[in-house]
């Protein structure tokens, strides 16, 4: 499952298949997921969020060792800002859903990390680490750097300082939420105790670096 530093997924979603091409719905359903040439859209119609997995053989990798750092770059089309305030998420889901690690920004601009771990059990939980002030729902790029200890987001109107994984929770890290390796992942989610929030993707890449 240890991948080699380098190139792990880039995809800018050609053709209209739902879900796309090389990619599987982890969350939600295919009424929930719109596909035009270069265009994902995803509504979060239940309030559990609706994402999708890269299903490629060779998007499976380890993000743990020392020194490795992995990068993940999505480019936001949009997030929803009314009815419902939706949030864009990107990250990692562990093979065997064993946790899931990703960034985030809503429709307002409010930046956050999202996380859960199967063993020590830590549920869905996210914290917002920041603001991009100028942010209204429109184009952004969204980069999700996860080193060994710490976490950073940087949009294109803010840069996140480095979270470290204390922060998010005691038990949380990289070994414990991806045992089995891990895959990229995009979703849309709603605010907390709501539904309908919209997100949408142009792009994706993914990549490690370091030993």
């Amino acid at each position: 499952m240890v991948k080699a530093s380098g190139s792990i997924l880039s995809d800018n979603f050609p053709g209209t298949a739902v879900p796309p091409q090389n990619w599987v719905q982890f969350s939600g359903g295919a009424q929930d997921t719109a596909h035009s040439p270069g265009v994902v859209t995803m509504t979060d119609s239940t309030g559990n969020t609706t994402g999708i997995l890269s299903k490629l053989s060779t998007s499976a990798f380890s993000p743990v060792g020392t020194g490795l750092v992995t990068t993940l770059t999505a480019q936001i089309l949009s997030a929803s800002t009314t009815p419902s305030l939706g949030n864009a998420l990107v990250g990692l889901v562990g093979v065997g859903q064993t946790g899931s690690l990703a960034a985030g920004i809503d429709g307002q601009g409010n930046v956050f990390v999202a996380w859960s771990q199967a063993k020590p059990p830590i549920s869905l939980s996210n914290l917002v680490i920041g603001k991009d002030s100028k942010y209204t729902g429109g184009k952004t790029e969204l980069t999700f750097i996860i080193s060994q200890d710490f976490v950073q987001v940087v949009t294109s109107g803010f840069t996140s300082a480095n979270i470290n994984f204390s922060q998010l929770n005691s038990m949380f890290s990289l070994s414990n939420a991806f045992t089995n390796g891990a895959v990229p992942a995009l979703a849309a989610a709603s605010q907390t105790g709501a539904t309908g929030g919209v997100a949408s993707f142009t792009s994706i890449s993914a990549g490690t670096s370091g030993t």
